[in-house]
C-alpha cells in the first residue's frame, strides 16, 4: 500500500496550468513542474502519468473555467442580446490570464505535434472583440 498523497491534485493542476501558460508546453520541463508544484518526480508521474497527461488536465481545467464564466454571464438577468454580447466578449478577451491559446504544430513530418502557446493576432476591425465592443 502506497503512502497517502501529501498534496492536492486539484491545486497541482491549477499551478501546472499557470506554468504551462507562462512557459508553454514545449519549454516546460518535468523539473519545472516538480519545482512549481512542490512535489517529487515520483509523485508527479504516479499521479498524472506524464507531462502531456498533466497538460491535458490543465487544458481541461482552463476550458471548464472559461465555460463556467460564459454560462454565468448568460444566466444573468437582462436582455438576451446584451448577455450574448458580453459572453462573446468574454470568450474573445485575450487579456484574461491565463489564456493559453493552444496551437498544435508539427516540427517535422510524422512527428508528435509540439504544443506551444501563442496569442492570436487581432488586427483592427477584423477582430471579434473589437466588433463586439463597437456595437451599441
Amino acid at each position: 500500500m502506497g503512502r497517502p498523497k501529501q498534496f492536492d491534485p486539484d491545486v497541482a493542476v491549477n499551478k501546472a496550468m499557470e506554468l504551462f501558460w507562462r512557459k508553454g508546453f514545449a519549454e516546460t520541463t518535468p523539473q519545472d513542474l516538480v519545482a512549481e508544484l512542490g512535489i517529487g518526480k515520483g509523485s508527479l508521474y504516479s499521479t498524472f502519468f506524464s507531462k502531456r497527461a498533466l497538460f491535458d488536465l490543465a487544458l481541461q481545467r482552463y476550458v471548464e473555467m472559461r465555460v463556467a464564466g460564459v454560462v454565468e454571464t448568460l444566466e444573468r438577468p437582462g436582455p438576451v442580446t446584451e448577455r450574448l454580447r458580453v459572453a462573446l466578449l468574454r470568450l474573445a478577451d485575450t487579456d484574461v490570464t491565463p489564456t493559453p491559446v493552444v496551437v498544435l504544430r508539427s516540427t517535422r513530418p510524422w512527428s508528435w505535434p509540439d504544443v506551444t502557446r501563442s496569442r492570436p493576432r487581432w488586427s483592427g476591425d477584423c477582430s471579434i472583440a473589437s466588433r463586439l465592443r463597437s456595437r451599441p
